[in-house]
């Protein structure tokens, strides 16, 4: 196998030795790998033939259905690189977005609560946009795509995260990233094709698009898609539907254990399943400890991020130790070192950095600030954490309290911020997160006004609601005389208090 195309091949033979199986199931549509080969062959060659060649972009704003996993695989089969678009954004952000990768066209659900804005951007943009994805699950001439051109260093994804400036950075994952790291991963956990893993985590982001569900497209498992997540939907699946595998965030596992206390013989049906797995937020000890004591099962904590993919994990056939993210898994190195770039003394917490074929090649068009985050092809986290006397990895926070994480979401506080302050009336902003036992954080917003104007806060949050998602907007707001500083005016956020 030519080496250059290595882990594109795999994963694409992989789809069709699996032809005969059930790839995914939602509410309304059953394909098998088969016809989501044969639909993702006819959708590659269709946009061969409108004109798109290799590295174009298609940006994609649908809810997950089956019609988007034809999307995904025709882009890889087209070489046309995916940019899936966060369907909580507001006009600001999608028009960042759609401004900054330049899609060549938009796929586009009109239900979605972004549509109108998508639309506008869109249109003064001039970018095509399609609405009618169930064109894509009809039969059509097969049409085997030329791979040839399109290598595992070519880029397959570009998924848009936030950082401490607020402004979302495109995060370039190559085929290499993407497929290396994941069957390296989803070996380790042995997902085989008699896997049904319930998959209810949003198709924007790296924990749903590229974990769960080509975990279970490479060894031939089944999806079982749902738009949204629900305690119910998630319970009869393992009652009903043979579910083996569930990947969620620490919220979903708060509501689960919240379900159980209200009906705990359902805890009968989750015992069932073989995996739990629990990322992009920290998992409380208590869940952990809860969950297992529930259902017999210890949920495996992992650690990842956009930039870098799945780079930390718990064990699956050893102890799954609470509080904790596990070992790197295979590929990738870790360090933590200090302020100065050093290692730290055993014990001791600092920065973590990270290395492997899972990297992303760069932000994309920010090739200054690629090469400052980089060091010697090790990638610098932002995130503290320790390592104990066996070697567990353990989360203990953010470098930057401008960072929060929201059920699962990283946020950069600065570009709440900025929208706060973009109202009339409010002459600064600061938002801290606060702990919060089913969302992980909760955001907290204080602002001082301008003069002696007063603050309508309804008003405000309708404001805020057409400019960021809606997990980004403040759940309380309090108002300040000034916000406190330092002698030499930098903002201490450390001292900002929610009044009892």
């Amino acid at each position: 196998m030519n080496n250059i195309h290595k882990w594109r091949q795999r994963f694409f033979d992989a789809l069709q030795n699996a032809s005969s199986l059930i790839a995914v199931e939602s509410p309304s549509v059953q394909m098998s790998y088969d016809r989501l080969w044969t639909c993702a062959q006819a959708y590659a060659h269709e946009l061969k033939s409108k004109g798109f060649a290799p590295g174009d972009r298609v940006a994609v704003a649908m809810p997950s259905e089956p019609s988007l996993l034809v999307m995904l695989l025709g882009h890889y089969l087209a070489g046309v690189i995916h940019v899936p678009i966060n369907t909580r954004y507001g006009r600001n952000e999608i028009a960042h977005v759609l401004h900054d990768c330049e899609p060549k066209a938009i796929w586009l659900n009109p239900s979605l609560g972004c549509a109108a804005h998508v639309d506008d951007i869109a249109e003064e943009a001039d970018i095509p946009v399609w609405q009618d994805p169930s064109e894509l699950l009809q039969d059509k001439p097969v049409h085997a795509a030329d791979r040839s051109r399109v290598t595992d260093e070519d880029i397959a994804l570009l998924i848009y995260t936030s950082g401490t400036t607020g402004k979302s950075k495109g995060c370039a994952l190559s085929y290499r990233a993407v497929l290396s790291n994941i069957w390296h991963l989803s070996s380790a956990w042995q997902f085989s094709k008699t896997d049904r893993l319930v998959l209810s985590l949003p198709l924007f982001h790296v924990h749903g698009l590229c974990l769960a569900l080509h975990s279970a497209l490479w060894h031939g498992g089944t999806v079982l898609l749902e738009k949204k997540f629900s305690t119910e939907t998630i319970v009869n699946h393992f009652a009903n539907n043979q579910a083996t595998a569930f990947m969620g965030v620490p919220t979903m596992y708060h509501r689960l254990l919240e379900a159980l206390e209200k009906q705990p013989n359902d805890a009968a049906a989750l015992s069932k399943g073989r995996l739990f797995t629990s990322g992009s937020a920290a998992l409380s000890t208590q869940h952990f400890t809860a969950f297992h004591k529930a259902t017999g099962h210890h949920i495996l904590e992992r650690y990842g991020m956009s930039e870098t993919l799945l780079t930390l994990s718990n064990p699956y056939d050893a102890e799954r130790r609470a509080g904790t993210v596990g070992f790197p898994v295979q590929g990738v190195q870790a360090e933590i070192r200090d302020e100065k770039g050093g290692a730290v003394a055993p014990g001791e917490s600092g920065t973590l950095w990270v290395k492997g074929d899972s990297l992303m090649s760069g932000y994309w068009k920010q090739p200054e600030l690629t090469a400052k985050e980089f060091d010697q092809g090790f990638f610098k986290t932002g995130d503290c954490v320790m390592r104990d006397a066996e070697g567990y990895f353990r989360i203990v926070g953010r470098e930057s309290s401008d960072i929060l994480k929201v059920g699962g979401f990283k946020i950069g506080a600065r570009e709440i911020e900025e929208a706060i302050e973009s109202y009339e009336g409010i002459n600064e902003a600061a938002v801290i997160g606060v702990t919060d036992p089913e969302w992980g954080q909760r955001i907290q917003a204080f602002v001082v006004l301008k003069d002696a104007q007063s603050l309508d806060k309804d008003a405000l949050q309708v404001f805020l609601k057409e400019r960021i998602a809606g997990y980004k907007i403040p759940s309380g707001v309090e108002v300040l005389s000034e916000l406190p500083r330092n002698a030499l005016g930098k903002l201490q956020k450390h001292k900002l208090k929610v009044s009892e």
